[in-house]
């Protein structure tokens, strides 16, 4: 709004002197108010336009700081994602060898094979604490991965992956521990101790009852991944 109303004044004195042409000293007086007047309007125009120039700069300087951090976080998000997923899968592996063993576990036990069912439940206990080693370093990945989410998508990926590896971690070291007892019930079955062997088996009963109810919000927590996963854009 300066530079108008500086602009209307200038017409207005060009306009004024044509008329006082003649009168040379006002002319002159005139002038140089008038030229005062635009230097300032000039100075004026000079600092606003470095003050804002100044904030552009800045304002851009935030702008790519800012597309950085972005970046960074949609790379710590992909780098998280992948190391979590990476050590969930190794549960998963390491889970399945722990099923197998407690199989093979069963089998023996069925048919009084105490000693080598012993061996058998002792492997799956260590197999299950394998699985809840990397469930819980999965669950640590996945929660650094929902602090670099780029959205509530990737954020809720993450999140139930975060459940997931929690929800599996807590379970089978219940279930670790269950195996535990139970390999030591059929150690001595295998001694002919059946009231040492009875009284772990118990306790391996209450572990498997404390499993299952752990385990249960796994379909649930699936179902929600599956669903989520439909459609899924990162960005």
């Amino acid at each position: 709004m300066r530079r108008k109303i500086g602009s209307v004044n200038i017409i207005s004195v060009v306009a004024i002197l044509c008329i006082i042409s003649s009168a040379g000293a006002t002319y002159f007086l005139v002038g140089q108010i008038k030229q005062s007047e635009i230097d300032n309007l000039k100075s004026q125009y000079e600092t606003e336009r470095n003050q804002y120039e100044n904030e552009i700069s800045t304002l851009n300087s935030q702008i790519a700081s800012l597309e950085k951090i972005l970046n960074e976080d949609s790379q710590n998000y992909v780098k998280n994602m992948i190391n979590g997923l990476r050590d969930y899968s190794n549960g998963d592996y390491y889970y399945g060898g722990g099923m197998a063993y407690s199989i093979e576990a069963h089998d023996c036990y069925d048919l009084d094979s105490f000693y080598i069912a012993f061996l058998y439940y002792l492997s799956a206990s260590q197999s299950y604490d394998s699985a809840v080693e990397n469930y819980s370093s999965a669950k640590t990945y996945f929660d650094e991965a929902i602090e670099n989410a780029s959205n509530n998508k990737t954020r809720r990926v993450a999140e139930i992956y975060s459940s997931l590896s929690d929800t599996y971690a807590k379970a089978f070291s219940e279930l670790s521990e269950a195996y535990t007892d139970f390999s030591d019930a059929c150690w001595y079955y295998d001694q002919n101790d059946y009231n040492t062997g009875n009284f772990k088996l118990e306790l391996y009963n209450e572990h498997i009852e404390t499993y299952n109810d752990l385990i249960e919000p796994i379909s649930g927590l699936e179902d929600d991944l599956n669903t989520l996963l439909e459609n899924f854009d990162i960005i």
